[in-house]
């Protein structure tokens, strides 16, 4: 059922068995999955069921470091359906290695591996819209899209599944309102997390709408699911028991952001013709009515490890013919490449089909804790202090760009599979430019010391009973994956224990 919470009197207190904060990928899939169940579940939800300008720049805040891409109230959705409301689609599970402690890679390695995760991956694939959980490109190759001939101890291909994409606060938005155990709050902004006066369970959730009014929720237990920047906001913005805000005795929280560095067109590659079109595999394909599949190259895991880098994938984006014309005209490389083609290869719609491609990566950020969320004096509209994001990367990633560039250069080259041409702007790190995905990771994340981590395997608190972190910032690391396929495999775990720890 949903309820609008200027319709709640100002005061009251609301009673649940789990209140949720925050109605994206993670916080919906937990309400979905007990849904029908005996728990009284409490789903607040800032925004409404459509975007509104106010409620969206109640995410605006600072950023220093790394220049970010966008501001961040551009970042994330703000009304039922969270950040799927802006969603690609784009889905990939992390590979195992993402779950290993690895010499090289600081911080790394989640309580458990990836084997422990796949059954709700599985069932996380219904939830995005997407196929069979499989990743493997043999998988998805076919008469005419074939992977290319690449070395698989060094570069191995793989595929991202991409959904429709699936709009959770619309697609799940009438089996919500049907289902009798959930209650969905809108325009209710969670100001603060109130504790016990022992300081180790939470007491009640203070929640406000933009409007001034003020209530309060009490619940047996709450997850906290608004996102990576809101989840470490609100834990330090609730400081009334702890002056450095919850969950952060040993100044976690906020820590370790992470993002996928972006590099796009860093660079070209001019593929060795072959008798049907080889780069077919890389592009777009549907395999269904919801979904589609891309392939990608990725840096093998052997090749990794004894290199020490971080995980890295990158993409093919095929020139398009006017890109071929213009290029022909300005280079002199690309016209005698151009001209030594078969005629219909020059002719082709899209400039000589999977012939010319530009490269585009995503790779893993090294979890780094300089890199993070705090607290600036700045307020928003509901009085609170607004959150500064310092992005910050390390050697680790820019040497696991370089290095994967060039390793990529030279398999095409060693297997005779094209020919790499690295973009000027990307011989010196200086002048690299990022993108991001944007996909914010890690700040308050899983680890079973509290002392490295502020949740433990099952996304609970270690300094509250009764309080667990749901989404991507729980991530020890982030991997090359395109984050959602993960939360919502987590996010439906996290259901799993809770069903089991409350009924």
């Amino acid at each position: 059922m949903f309820l609008d919470a200027h319709n709640v009197e100002s005061g009251r207190t609301l009673e649940a068995d789990l209140c949720i904060i925050g109605s994206g990928a993670a916080g919906l899939t937990v309400a979905r999955a007990l849904a029908g169940t005996s728990l009284k579940v409490c789903l607040l939800e800032s925004g409404g069921l459509d975007p509104d300008a106010k409620t969206q720049d109640l995410y605006d805040a600072e950023l220093t470091g790394v220049p970010y891409f966008m501001p961040l109230r551009a970042c994330r959705q703000r009304y039922f359906g969270g950040s799927t409301n802006c969603w690609t689609g784009w889905c990939r599970p992390l590979d195992p290695i993402d779950f290993e402690k690895r010499d090289g890679v600081p911080y790394s390695g989640w309580p458990f591996d990836r084997e422990h995760l796949d059954p709700w991956y599985a069932q996380a694939q219904k939830v995005c819209g997407l196929n069979a959980y499989t990743y493997e490109a043999e998988s998805w190759a076919g008469k005419d899209a074939q992977p290319l001939p690449m070395d698989p101890t060094r570069v191995v291909s793989g595929v991202f599944q991409v959904s429709a994409p699936a709009r959770f606060g619309t697609i799940y938005r009438a089996e919500i309102n049907a289902a009798a155990n959930v209650e969905v709050l809108l325009h209710a902004t969670v100001k603060e997390l109130v504790t016990t006066p022992g300081g180790d369970r939470l007491d009640h959730l203070k929640v406000a709408t933009l409007a001034g009014s003020t209530f309060y929720v009490k619940a047996r237990a709450t997850v906290l699911a608004a996102g990576g920047i809101e989840n470490a906001r609100l834990l330090l913005l609730s400081d009334r028991t702890h002056t450095s805000g919850l969950c952060n005795e040993h100044d976690l929280v906020g820590r370790y952001f992470m993002e996928h560095p972006h590099l796009y067109r860093f660079g070209t590659v001019f593929v060795t013709p072959p008798k049907n079109d080889r780069g077919a595999f890389y592009r777009l394909r549907p395999v269904g009515k919801q979904c589609s599949v891309i392939g990608t190259l990725i840096i093998a895991p052997e090749e990794l490890r004894r290199r020490k880098l971080l995980n890295f994938t990158a993409t093919l984006e095929p020139f398009t013919s006017h890109e071929v014309r213009a290029a022909a005209k300005e280079d002199e490389v690309y016209r005698d490449i151009v001209r030594s083609l078969p005629l219909p290869w020059q002719r082709a719609r899209h400039g000589p089909p999977g012939y010319m491609v530009h490269l585009n990566s995503r790779f893993e950020q090294a979890p780094n804790p300089e890199s993070r969320v705090t607290l600036v004096d700045k307020r928003d509209a509901l009085g609170q202090r607004k959150a500064r994001l310092h992005w910050a990367l390390t050697d680790t990633d820019y040497r696991t760009a370089t290095e994967a560039m060039q390793l990529l250069g030279r398999e095409f080259g060693f297997t005779d599979t094209g020919r790499f041409r690295l973009d000027e702007n990307h011989y010196r790190r200086e002048t690299w430019t990022f993108a991001g995905g944007p996909h914010h990771m890690g700040t308050t994340r899983m680890h079973n010391d509290p002392k490295q981590g502020v949740v433990d395997r099952n996304c609970k608190s270690h300094a509250l009973s009764n309080l667990y972190i749901a989404g991507s910032s729980v991530f020890p690391t982030g991997g090359s994956a395109n984050p959602t396929l993960t939360i919502v495999a987590m996010a439906l775990r996290l259901a799993d224990h809770l069903e089991g720890t409350l009924a």
